[in-house]
C-alpha cells in the first residue's frame, strides 16, 4: 500500500476519527513502512467496530476509497487549516 501525497494529508484525520491519535508520524521513512500499515489495519479495525460488516476493507481497498475520495484536495480543504498540528 503506497504511502502517497493523498494519505500523507488525511491519514492523520482518520487516525483522530476513528482511533483518537492526534499525534502521527510522517511516514515518508520507508523503514517506517509496518508501522504504517498498523496505523491503517488498527484504522479499518475502529471502523468495523462502527460500521460492522460495511467498515470491513482490506488495505488495497482502504487505500482506493481514500485516493478516489480526496484526490487533488489538500489536507487543509478536507480538515481545516489545523491539520498540521497532527503530524509530530
Amino acid at each position: 500500500m503506497p504511502y502517497d501525497r493523498v494519505l500523507q494529508n488525511v491519514l492523520p484525520y482518520f487516525a483522530w476519527v476513528y482511533c483518537g491519535k492526534d499525534n502521527i508520524p510522517n511516514y515518508k521513512d520507508k523503514r517506517q513502512y509496518g508501522e504504517y500499515i498498523g496505523l491503517v489495519r488498527e484504522i479499518i479495525e475502529q471502523s468495523q467496530k462502527l460500521y460492522g460488516e460495511e467498515g470491513n476493507l482490506t488495505l488495497k481497498e482502504f487505500d482506493r476509497l481514500l485516493w478516489y475520495k480526496y484526490k487533488g484536495l489538500l489536507g487543509e480543504d478536507l480538515i481545516g487549516e489545523e491539520s498540521t498540528k497532527l503530524y509530530k
